[in-house]
């Protein structure tokens, strides 16, 4: 369903609104963690084994039960995730659930499990769009990286199937070093199918319920990371669109305006939510420290809950007074991650961001030399 510039415009204003006044206006539910891929930088995969310690997939039942409190509370678009969510045994139910309680549904997928019955799910009930995750752009990278040898024809063969039915898709991809050569590739792939690509270079370095502890070797350095960045930047925008970019980031580290009072800077627990897949209400899949299980506590309680509790987080001290602070894309989630606490600055965050200021600022000396 793509959307014309007045919808959108529609939509920015009803989450603002619902952000002032702490709605629950968008949700997502993460409906399972397992997946039929392996990712190495993955922090939410499962194995069967592994879940079933910690519990057990909810229902259809049990989630739309949820879900009607949440329409009750003012929730009205809604992400359903995974893990990858298709491997749901109740899937269908839960989607056609969702959307005759109105929500407007938008699915995370990897794109390997979409055949011919699903992508006709889609086509008689429409979603408002479908995110697919690509890794690579050869089947042997999604052999080293995700260990699926065979991921990326069935992933492309998924996306086929969405765009013969004229589903929305947005293509993700997360450049990672096994990935990381294949930029001018995943670009082609997007050109070719016409749709675009947001690739991202960050990765947050959680493993949430995972029994091992992040491998930094499954994400790039930070001087790489930043570099990749400026990378993508330059070859999907016009010189245009990119001067105007650099001109715009060097501008607002110059006019840094200090707020001593931040608190969370998006909409996680304003107007946001995740549900964990055994039924964790938390700010944002990252943020799991706090929350309440939503599936014993009715939602507007619960909502409550997560309300006061984000109100009491903060960016720490020294990211407050950085002189990069408004160039930087560091949020309460990255602090998390990669410190483990909200009270430190997270340093490849730091590092990213040095590295992205230093080379744009290198381009325009050059350029005006």
């Amino acid at each position: 369903m793509n959307l014309s510039n007045n919808e959108l415009k529609i939509e920015e204003r009803l989450i603002i609104k619902a952000t002032q006044a702490n709605i629950p206006i968008n949700g997502t539910i993460e409906l399972t963690p397992l997946c039929n891929m392996n990712c190495n930088m993955c922090f939410i995969k499962l194995s069967s084994e592994e879940m079933h310690k910690i519990g057990k997939l909810k229902s259809a039942d049990e989630w739309l039960s949820v879900a009607s409190q949440m329409k009750k509370a003012g929730t009205l678009f809604v992400l359903i995730s995974g893990g990858e969510p298709l491997l749901h045994p109740d899937f269908k139910e839960i989607y056609l659930g969702l959307l005759d309680l109105g929500m407007i549904v938008t699915i995370n997928t990897n794109g390997t499990l979409i055949n011919e019955e699903i992508s006709e799910l889609f086509r008689k009930h429409r979603p408002r769009r479908i995110n697919v995750t690509l890794y690579g752009t050869c089947n042997e990278t999604y052999k080293k990286l995700c260990h699926n040898p065979h991921g990326f024809d069935q992933a492309i063969n998924g996306i086929k199937l969405l765009l013969k039915n004229n589903i929305d898709i947005k293509l993700n991809g997360t450049i990672v070093p096994e990935n990381q050569h294949e930029i001018n590739n995943f670009i082609k792939i997007a050109n070719d199918f016409g749709l675009y690509m947001k690739m991202d270079t960050y990765i947050y370095p959680s493993h949430r319920e995972r029994n091992c502890l992040f491998q930094e070797e499954s994400r790039l350095t930070a001087e790489k990371a930043a570099l990749k960045s400026i990378e993508i930047k330059k070859k999907q925008k016009t010189k245009t669109e990119y001067d105007n970019y650099k001109t715009m980031v060097l501008k607002k580290l110059n006019s840094v305006a200090y707020n001593k009072n931040d608190s969370i800077n998006c909409r996680a627990g304003k107007s946001a939510f995740w549900i964990t897949w055994y039924g964790k209400l938390t700010p944002c899949v990252f943020i799991n420290n706090i929350g309440i299980d939503v599936f014993k506590n009715d939602f507007n309680n619960s909502w409550q809950y997560l309300i006061n509790e984000t109100k009491k987080l903060h960016l720490p001290k020294k990211c407050l007074n950085c002189s990069k602070k408004e160039v930087c894309q560091v949020c309460l989630a990255a602090v998390y991650c990669e410190t483990n606490s909200f009270d430190n600055e997270p340093q490849y965050m730091c590092e990213y961001t040095k590295n992205i200021l230093e080379k744009l600022k290198m381009e325009n000396s050059n350029e005006k030399s």
